[in-house]
């Protein structure tokens, strides 16, 4: 079993980075970092860029190992205190700013997100079938990858304009059916700021992660640069070369997107989650609970991406895809972008938290399956009688 002597080959660990060694190791905690170093320390080059994969048991840290580099021009190493983009990840924390307002009593989940904004475009759109993908909004970044203008930096404000301009066909009567909605996710910042009179990034910086010391997390837009400190560049592949990444247009919005953060932060963030003490307790709840059905398209979808993981089928709460898995209810979001692969699952009712975030698009999901079993592993240990 995990907690029992075991006897592996595992990737340089505890600062002997790029060694192979065989090692006996009897600490289940000790264990699972030479795990994740025969997982992610064999894969990733410790000359590229790469990941952080973090392990927490009850909010607690127990791994949190940095792979690869986090800037490749200055040779800063990925760490625990790597500030890394974690794309679609953000859409829990936007989630939690709209359930802030509700908890507050600024805002009611079923009101119209048209009469908040002020447009009536959005009239039979509540904002409820925004956090939950019900609202029939067409995608918007297709169109706009085809026919935006790169050197203008898109904003949330943009995307409201251009909604109301173009007036496209809603792609089904708000509420009747599901479709993933990154703008949906983005017009739920503009409800904040309507809300709040703050910025999405102003706001969750005093009332969510201000409230639990958070120093790292802060949503970014790049209409509105600001600096982040021991912040990793993200990178993709052309031509069999790593390319800096950062500077795509759409990186100004911000709601389904744009929180930079480290993965102590991200611990952090998640105990306070677990403790319920961001909203009232019921809405915690309702965030973490099956609000809707995801349509067969996108299970099957997750089926192939994730094999390994008991990710699919799934339902959608407030920010969060939602599995039954044999361990129990899973909540889980993975966030993909230019630069971009970050995935977090955690248990529901149960203590465990996994993540990876990658400041390249280039890693493989199925190392969080690998993770996964070594972390489900780590957990059996300590219920083994000694």
């Amino acid at each position: 079993m995990f907690a029992a002597s075991l006897l592996i080959t595992a990737a340089g660990c505890d600062g002997e980075r790029g060694a192979t060694r065989t090692q006996e190791v009897a600490d289940p905690v000790r264990t699972l970092g030479v795990f994740m170093d025969s997982v992610f320390g064999l894969a990733i080059s410790p000359s590229d860029p790469g990941v952080v994969a973090f392990v927490g048991f009850g909010g607690r840290p127990i791994q949190i190992r940095g792979y690869g580099l986090a800037d490749v021009q200055t040779g800063a190493e990925n760490s625990s205190t790597t500030n890394v983009r974690i794309a679609s990840v953000s859409k829990q924390f936007t989630a939690m700013a709209i359930l802030a307002l509700v908890g507050d009593d600024l805002l009611a989940l079923d009101q119209s997100v048209g009469a908040i904004l002020g447009e009536p475009y959005f009239d039979d759109i509540t904002v409820e079938q925004l956090l939950t993908h019900r609202s029939g909004l067409p995608d918007n970044e297709a169109i706009w990858m085809e026919s935006w203008d790169p050197n203008h930096v898109a904003t949330n404000a943009d995307l409201v304009q251009w909604y109301v301009e173009q007036r496209p066909s809603l792609l089904f009567p708000p509420g009747t059916e599901w479709e993933y909605s990154q703008a949906g996710y983005n017009l739920l910042a503009n409800i904040v700021e309507a809300v709040s009179g703050e910025p999405l990034e102003v706001f969750a910086r005093r009332r969510l992660f201000g409230k639990i010391g958070l120093e790292s997390a802060t949503f970014f837009s790049l209409a509105r640069a600001t600096e982040i400190p021991n912040r990793a560049a993200t990178y993709t592949m052309e031509d069999g070369e790593y390319r800096v990444a950062d500077g795509h247009f759409l990186n100004g919005l911000v709601g389904g997107d744009g929180v930079f953060m480290n993965a102590v932060d991200y611990l952090r963030w998640d105990k306070a989650v677990r403790a319920e003490i961001l909203v009232p307790p019921e809405l915690h709840r309702r965030a973490l609970s099956p609000r809707t059905e995801v349509n067969d398209r996108v299970n099957e979808q997750f089926a192939r991406a994730f094999s390994g993981l008991p990710l699919s089928p799934s339902t959608y709460g407030y920010g969060w895809f939602l599995s039954e898995s044999p361990d129990g209810m899973l909540a889980w979001h993975q966030g993909g972008w230019y630069g971009v692969q970050a995935v977090v699952i955690r248990d529901v009712d149960g203590p465990l938290t996994i993540g990876m975030f990658g400041n390249t698009d280039e890693i493989p999901l199925s190392m969080m399956a690998s993770l996964y079993t070594a972390a489900r592993e780590f957990e059996a240990s300590l219920e083994e009688p000694n």
